[in-house]
């Protein structure tokens, strides 16, 4: 049933963006949208991600990189994300359409991710921010081309994973505010995203756990290969 597949899909796919601070929205959408629209999905899965993203925050605001985040992050995403949400309201810009351009975005970040050989250490165009707070205001998954930039500036993993949770909460409530004025977000939506606030704390505390154990560096190869996947299925399919 198609509500099973949310729940597995919220409790696997919240387990990851516990662990390296991004990809719920985006594994959920990929997936999801074999079993609902995409408009409807952003809408219940905006209001879980600000959950995840609060406790994450709370728990760990001592290792948010302020500066990092209020200089250069924060700004660039933003003006990304609101480029993006004008561009999900165009009418000409939907159903179909959108979901061939998030499969051909997620094929290329999954290609990205598995075979870049890109040194770390060296610092990345802030224009890769752009992209992810664009695709954040598209699809609210913005979280793979905003590491690339993200990931050289700030290595330590807590940290990493806290000041990606910062900035979004700020591009979401953003997002779930123009949601709102389009009705996008509704009691219809709002209904399902508080059935799934179970399985988000679920996947929440088994990511903190698999974090322990796991290197991150190797769990993020098998999300990207995941999300290759993902994304050549979602193309199949429109």
């Amino acid at each position: 049933k198609p509500m099973t597949v949310l729940i597995l899909l919220v409790i696997i796919s919240n387990a990851v963006e516990a662990i390296v601070g991004f990809g719920s929205t985006l594994l959920t959408l990929t997936l999801g949208t074999h079993f609902y629209s995409l408009e409807y999905l952003i809408a219940v899965l905006i209001p879980l991600n600000l959950i995840l993203s609060m406790g994450i925050v709370i728990k760990d605001r001592r290792s948010i990189q302020k500066g990092a985040l209020f200089k250069s992050i924060l700004p660039w995403a933003g003006m990304g994300s609101l480029i993006g949400m004008s561009i999900r309201m165009n009418p000409l810009i939907s159903g179909p359409l959108l979901r061939v351009i998030l499969g051909s975005l997620v094929l290329m970040i999954a290609l990205h991710g598995m075979f870049s050989q890109l040194s770390k250490s060296s610092k990345r165009s802030p224009l890769w921010l752009l992209g992810g707070g664009l695709m954040q205001g598209v699809y609210g998954a913005g979280g793979p081309l905003t590491v690339i930039y993200v990931s050289s500036v700030i290595q330590e993993k807590y940290s990493f994973r806290s000041t990606l949770s910062a900035l979004w909460i700020v591009l979401n409530i953003i997002i779930t505010l123009g949601l709102i004025q389009t009705n996008s977000l509704n009691a219809h939506t709002l209904t399902t995203s508080v059935l799934l606030i179970l399985p988000l704390l679920i996947g929440w505390a088994l990511g903190e756990w698999v974090m322990k154990k796991v290197s991150q560096n190797y769990f993020k190869k098998i999300i990207y290969l995941l999300l290759f996947f993902s994304g050549a299925a979602l193309i199949f399919k429109t």
